[in-house]
């Protein structure tokens, strides 16, 4: 079991999740050296053609979820291709108990939902989302050694997520949410 669920196992839901957010800060606010082995791992996954990535440095975001999993602070994923689809392959990021996290780092205020991140709610394949700033720009990918400071927004459930979405202006079939202000709703 990860040990932020053994922090937070007697609290009721809406608790655990503020909890949880807690201390996901705890652990995510502050700056990283980035490990040979994560980009060892990143550049042998770029050479499979059927990865899911526009470009290797996509996959550099994966940074933290990677660290929290090796550190044990999350479980893996529990989706499988046999009870989840192809969906399977995509998400969650990990899980946290029964909750189904997805990492998002995000450069604005905006995060962008995509028709397929949509169906991968509905069919609660992703519960929760894990919000991140962090001060990695440009399309220079990671190299060992090289330093990333991260910063915690907050978690939300992924019901309240698609519940406070409007529709995107400029991509038909796309939902955007203020994450800030998510993130602020599910704190209260």
């Amino acid at each position: 079991m990860s040990t932020l669920i053994t922090d937070t196992a007697a609290l009721k839901d809406h608790q655990k999740l503020k909890a949880l957010s807690q201390a996901f800060s705890v652990f995510t606010n502050k700056t990283f050296v980035i490990p040979e082995e994560f980009v060892k791992e990143q550049n042998e996954r770029w050479l499979d053609p059927t990865i899911n990535y526009d470009s290797r440095k996509g996959m550099d975001y994966e940074f933290l979820e990677w660290h929290f999993l090796k550190e044990g602070l999350v479980d893996k994923k529990d989706t499988t291709f046999e009870t989840d689809g192809k969906l399977a392959k995509y998400w969650p990021d990990y899980n946290v108990d029964w909750r189904r996290f997805d990492n998002k780092v995000i450069a604005s205020k905006w995060f962008e939902i995509s028709p397929q991140m949509i169906h991968a709610i509905e069919k609660k394949v992703v519960t929760h989302f894990n919000f991140i700033k962090s001060d990695e720009d440009g399309d220079e990918i990671l190299k060992g050694n090289d330093k990333v400071t991260y910063k915690h927004i907050g978690c939300a459930t992924a019901k309240l997520t698609l519940e406070m979405a409007g529709d995107s202006q400029f991509k038909p079939g796309y939902k955007v949410v203020d994450v800030y202000l998510l993130c602020a709703k599910t704190m209260l």
